[in-house]
């Protein structure tokens, strides 16, 4: 790639020097600089961050601000994957793996996400509410592999009527960057 590069280089150096023997030289008038005034903007004014919704296998929707998401996905605890009907058993665990780009605040080397889950009947009623998953690493934060990997996990361990379905609503946010977010949600069917 070096050689290549230092050819072309060459061959431009080569066809300057060709043009120039060739062509008599003018002087161009000189042209004053104008001053520029250096403006600022407004401080009252905070940047919008843009809401990108997508949509990923097995019906993973969600918004993100401030991240960007690689791939999102549903497993089970041995690493395979859920079927497109989302159907799994009674207190069978599914795990949500969001691979996120970019997006968390790097502090001393540290990430510190935040997470939570809710469990919504069918009906939107709420079953279970998680607090922040992540609140242990609150002070001494997460390597930027474990960052850039989260995993929600969910378990149904009772639905009475298995006709009907619950939804996982899930919100993952970085704790030293307030503008960043994301909230999403996927259906569960009890076979």
């Amino acid at each position: 790639m070096k050689l290549f590069f230092k050819l072309l280089l060459g061959v431009q150096i080569f066809a300057v020097n060709e043009i120039a023997a060739q062509k008599p030289v003018i002087k161009k008038p000189v042209v004053q600089k104008v001053a520029l005034q250096k403006i600022e903007a407004p401080k009252n004014i905070t940047p919008v961050a843009v809401l990108k919704e997508q949509t990923f296998k097995n019906g993973i929707t969600l918004t993100a601000k401030g991240f960007l998401i690689q791939d999102a996905y549903l497993v089970f605890n041995d690493r395979t994957n859920i079927g497109d009907s989302n159907k799994v058993e009674l207190n069978q665990q599914v795990n949500l793996t969001l691979l996120i780009a970019e997006g968390f605040k790097e502090v001393n080397g540290k990430f510190f996400p935040g997470g939570s889950e809710q469990i919504l009947w069918s009906n939107g009623e709420k079953l279970v509410e998680s607090g922040d998953v992540f609140k242990l690493y609150d002070s001494s934060g997460v390597s930027k592999i474990n960052a850039n990997a989260i995993v929600l996990k969910a378990v149904i361990t009772e639905l009475n009527d298995k006709r009907d379905w619950v939804i996982i609503s899930f919100k993952v946010w970085d704790k030293r960057n307030a503008a960043s977010e994301i909230n999403g949600s996927y259906k569960l069917y009890i076979k």
